[in-house]
This record gives structure tokens, C-alpha cells and sequence, in this order.
């Protein structure tokens, strides 16, 4: 009933150019620029440690995806680690602080190659007009919703695994929050950045009324499921394969 969930052992050798080229899906000349850009910034954990590619992932998706230059990425990441930090709570799942890593969601499998998305535990991030960043992520629980698919937790009832599984599988509500937006070649902060709907007041709108949300108003915008392109680039980090 329950889904069958192996723990997951992250012990690569030591990742050079080459290595992580072939993890980023990258030419090794862009691989170098991205790791440069990621040390300035402070991103990255060591280079033997699977999760510090996780700020290079971004990075590369933002850049590859949305034409947002490395050290723009860079820069939102290290003001925003928490970014980080919830692409590690999903892919590199614990269900207690001091238990072994594993894969309820079943990302990390030989028989689970496709690339595509799975909105319950995925986060994105939007750039609005090529200028402002909108970072959602879902609402509810995904540790919780983890720890219901796990074998051990066999003995929940029915009805809370059957949840589980409807949580899975429905879309999301999601949690935004306004990151900031580029200015030339540098990242502005967004000091007042609060989980809300960021407001684009103009002579349409009142200053003293709720102004038009970019989720709601914009000309275009790129949405970025960087969640996915961390999955990705973990998957060939293992030597598992990815089906784009």
C-alpha cells in the first residue's frame, strides 16, 4: 500500500569541471564562470557536497531559462538562503534531524527518469517583465506530506495516507513572496520582502488602495521551476539517468 522508499547515499568523488558539467548538463567554459560566481557569493557548501549544487543549479536555470546573468542569481541567492534551504528540505529528505536521507517522493529511482514537474513539492521562481523575481513556493506541509508516504509510517490510518496522496496529486496553493528585481547588472533587495502578493501601483491605481498584483497584471513573465532543475542535476550527480 504504502510506497516502497530506499535511503539515499550521497558520497560522490570529489566533483571537478568535468564532473560537474556533466551533473549541470553545461560546457565546462560556463561550469567555471558559474563556480567562480558561486564562491564570490559565499554558495557553496564544498565541493564535495552534493547539496552546494543546488545554488549552482539555480543559477544555471535562471541564466540558461530567463537570460539572468550569474552573478544576478548569485546575489538573490546568498540574500535569500532559505531559497536554498527549501529545495534541500525536499531533495535531500530527513524525516528526523539525525535520520538517514530518503526519497519518499520517489525522485531519486532508476525508474523514475522523466523530467517533469510534481507541483505538491516544487518551487518556482518567476521573473517578471525581465526585471522584478517573485519567488512561490507551496503552503502546505511537504515534510509532513513526505513523512505520511514513508514505509515505516505504515501504521497510519488509511484515510491519512489516502490524504497524502490527494495532496500529491492537486494543485498547490502557493506562498509568494517578492525577492526584488535587477537594476542594470547588480540585484536590488526587496527590504520589506514579506510572504504577500507584490504590488505594482501606477496611474491606474490608487497608493492608498491594493495595487495590481504582478501575479495578477503583468506583461509576461518566466516561470522557473527551479525545484525540477535541482532534481535534475542531483539525478546525474548519482549517475541516474534524466529523460528531458
Amino acid at each position: 500500500m504504502f510506497y516502497e522508499t530506499l535511503p539515499i547515499k550521497c558520497n560522490p568523488d570529489p566533483l571537478t569541471v568535468a564532473g560537474l558539467a556533466a551533473s549541470l548538463n553545461e560546457d565546462p567554459v560556463a561550469v567555471q564562470l558559474l563556480l567562480g560566481t558561486a564562491t564570490k557569493y559565499d554558495l557553496l557548501i564544498s565541493p564535495e557536497d552534493v547539496k552546494g549544487l543546488i545554488p549552482l543549479s539555480i543559477m544555471q536555470v535562471l541564466w540558461r531559462r530567463a537570460n539572468v546573468q550569474p552573478a544576478i542569481g548569485a546575489a538573490l541567492l546568498q540574500a535569500y538562503p532559505e531559497i536554498t534551504s527549501s529545495l534541500e528540505e525536499v531533495l535531500f529528505f530527513r524525516a528526523d534531524e539525525f535520520g538517514e536521507e530518503e526519497d519518499p517522493f520517489l525522485f531519486f529511482r532508476s525508474t523514475s527518469p522523466e523530467s517533469i514537474p510534481v507541483p505538491a513539492t516544487d518551487d518556482y521562481i518567476d521573473v517578471v517583465q525581465d526585471r522584478f523575481f517573485i519567488w512561490r513556493r507551496p503552503k502546505h506541509d511537504r515534510h509532513a506530506l513526505g513523512c505520511s508516504l514513508l514505509p515505516e509510517k505504515s501504521d497510519l490510518p488509511l484515510e491519512a495516507y489516502l490524504d497524502a496522496l490527494a495532496t500529491l496529486r492537486r494543485l498547490p496553493t502557493y506562498e509568494p513572496k517578492w525577492l526584488g528585481r535587477m537594476d542594470g547588472h547588480q540585484f536590488v533587495l526587496n527590504h520589506n520582502a514579506e510572504p504577500q502578493r507584490a504590488e505594482l501601483h501606477g496611474s491606474l491605481t490608487s497608493f492608498t488602495e491594493a495595487g495590481v498584483s504582478f501575479e495578477d497584471s503583468y506583461s509576461f513573465k518566466i516561470s522557473i521551476n527551479i525545484t525540477l532543475a535541482a532534481r535534475d542535476v542531483k539525478r546525474r550527480t548519482l549517475g541516474l539517468a534524466v529523460v528531458a
